[in-house]
């Protein structure tokens, strides 16, 4: 904005300096023709060319040269220009023509800093040359979290934990009522799938946003369909947790904390298909449990004690769990809880599955944008 307010005034100033300008040179040409006539008005003329710096010198002396330096600087050369202009007689005309010649010579004098404004100009223009200095041109994306489940209380869930950017836009989308409310295994995930992708189709949503999140933590169908549909960067929220814990090599030993047992298998099963092997990958991962907790309560206060709960008695189950460093929270419900299990367990990270795949995608768009 303010650099559209100095281009309107800048333009302002440059058509009133246009303008007097011209008023001279019409002045100055009509006068010049009568003193060709008679002495007489060579007086005149000087006194024209006086009013012109005057009107000029106030209004660099009230604006121009306290807001707009390099304007003032710019103006000053013309003014430089048109005194230097001057013969010895018509300068001598000027002099004699008014005592408030004072200004005329404090402009004069100023040219004797021409050296120091050169200098300071060039400098201005060194340091801004090549850099973006508006902030309209800093690219926006707009991204779509999608709840494929019809719970609007997931939904609400998620708004806090993603991470905030400047040239970011997060929406949400949550799916119709005839989707299930629910997702608790395959069938389910088809359903959803297949409400979902119509209503993104008639609504054209994968037009309008340049990212999608599915907040489902499973391999969801509709990561590859809406993939496919949109041609744009999709993250499903289990892939962004796999792929962190792939890539951090301060994670040696981890799990999938989910929300029902049912979905154990399931999740195992969506580990081997990511990584691309035949056999559960045991030397890093073990395998997934599940809290018991509906998905739609995880993100209730009462049911935090049940969860926190329930994971000291899978650490203390099973004696591979108690080398554990790193637990993905496998569960768009489980959003936000990460802090709240890093405080009890300091000695575990705790990966938000919604957070590191909103990060996650923000690059990868940021990426395919170059």
């Amino acid at each position: 904005m303010c650099i559209y307010m100095y281009t309107c005034v800048c333009v302002c100033v440059y058509i009133y300096v246009y303008v007097c300008v011209c008023v001279y040179i019409c002045m100055y040409k009509y006068v010049y023709d009568l003193s060709r006539r008679t002495q007489k008005f060579q007086i005149w003329r000087g006194i024209c060319f006086t009013f012109f710096l005057v009107c000029l010198d106030n209004t660099f002396d009230t604006y121009i040269y306290k807001v707009f330096k390099l304007s003032q600087s710019i103006f000053a050369y013309i003014i430089q220009f048109s005194l230097n202009s001057l013969s010895e007689h018509e300068f001598a005309i000027v002099d004699r023509s008014t005592p408030n010649l004072y200004i005329y010579k404090n402009i004069k004098h100023r040219s004797k800093r021409k050296e120091k404004r050169e200098k300071k100009i060039i400098q201005i223009f060194r340091k801004y040359q090549g850099r973006t200095t508006t902030t309209s041109s800093i690219m926006t994306f707009k991204l779509l979290v999608i709840n494929p489940n019809s719970s609007e209380s997931v939904t609400a869930n998620l708004k806090p934990v993603l991470p905030k950017a400047n040239d970011v836009v997060w929406e949400f989308y949550t799916a119709p009522p005839a989707a299930p409310r629910e997702i608790t295994g395959k069938q389910t995930s088809i359903e959803s799938e297949q409400i979902v992708l119509e209503d993104i189709k008639q609504k054209e949503l994968y037009k309008a946003y340049d990212g999608f999140i599915v907040g489902c933590y499973s391999s969801h169908p509709l990561i590859t369909s809406l993939s496919k549909l949109a041609r744009k960067p999709v993250m499903g929220i289990m892939q962004a947790t796999l792929v962190y814990a792939l890539a951090n090599p301060q994670v040696t030993k981890l799990f999938i904390l989910t929300s029902t047992t049912e979905w154990e298998p399931l999740l195992d099963e969506g580990i081997l298909d990511f990584v691309g092997a035949s056999e559960f990958p045991s030397r890093k991962f073990l395998k997934t449990r599940g809290l018991d907790v509906s998905v739609t309560s995880l993100a209730n206060e009462e049911e935090y004690s049940k969860i926190r709960d329930r994971l000291c008695s899978i650490l203390a189950s099973d004696e591979s769990y108690k080398d554990v460093d790193c637990v993905l929270l496998g569960c768009a419900g489980l959003a936000g809880l990460d802090a709240k299990l890093a405080a009890d367990f300091p000695h575990i990270r705790f990966v938000d599955s919604v957070k590191v795949a909103g990060t996650m995608l923000h690059s990868l768009v940021q990426y395919e944008s170059q």
